[in-house]
């Protein structure tokens, strides 16, 4: 699967939905490269409160979130009970 290599925006729910579908439990560095995977090196994140986030920055902050939760040493999962209600 190729990725892109322009600057694409997205919204961190697309994010959470990929996580939802396919219950992932990956380390931090394994999200990333998925979410790069599908969204491309260059894209960009937004929240209904952040703007322009990198994949880094958006990882950071579903786990800030809790959206994303440890649930065993290192590896991490979405957190369905965290999902948005709009």
């Amino acid at each position: 699967m190729s990725t892109q290599t322009d600057t694409s925006s997205f919204h961190v729910h697309d994010i959470m939905e990929m996580l939802a579908e396919n219950n992932h439990t990956l380390d931090l560095q394994q999200m990333i490269n998925l979410i790069v995977e599908k969204f491309g090196s260059m894209a960009r994140f937004s929240s209904c409160s952040m703007k322009d986030m990198n994949v880094h920055q958006t990882v950071d902050f579903l786990v800030s979130r809790q959206k994303l939760i440890e649930v065993s040493p290192g590896k991490f999962s979405f957190n369905s009970q965290a999902r948005c209600k709009h």
